[in-house]
């Protein structure tokens, strides 16, 4: 099988509908309709993983910023992925810089864990303190 090279016009499409769209079968639909290529899944796959290993050090830098911010707002909401359920967790705060940053994590637990892991390092107020323990933190 011919291995193909695509453009990052696509990879970052890709990217941008995991986002959004439910499955990766219904990404290579909108992706073959648009640009008549038919992605296999494993390259969709690698597109995100390459996304991902690109933007890590900035996600671990907005993380480091939001734990010195003396205030964090936070919310929960459901978000499926490929059908099951997950949660999209969002997290805002100043960095040392005085500006805003948000921070985005999807996980499957709805549970206290979460802000916890994100928050490890953070010693000011939390805004939703509809969690007692994370609120002691």
């Amino acid at each position: 099988m011919k291995k193909e090279h695509y453009g990052v016009n696509i990879m970052s499409m890709v990217v941008k509908l995991r986002c959004m769209v439910d499955s990766f079968e219904n990404i290579r639909r909108i992706i073959h309709m648009f640009y008549g290529a038919l992605i296999p899944r494993s390259a969709l796959d690698g597109f995100c993983d390459k996304a991902a290993d690109a933007l890590e050090p900035l996600y671990q830098q907005i993380k480091k910023d939001l734990n010195v911010s003396k205030r964090i707002n936070g919310d929960t909401t459901g978000w499926f992925i490929d059908g099951n359920r997950s949660n999209v967790w969002t997290f805002i705060g100043n960095g040392p810089d005085g500006e805003p940053n948000t921070l985005y994590e999807i996980d499957k637990s709805a549970g206290k864990d979460v802000p916890m892991r994100i928050l490890d390092d953070f010693k000011g107020i939390v805004g939703f303190c509809w969690m007692l323990e994370l609120c002691r933190h």
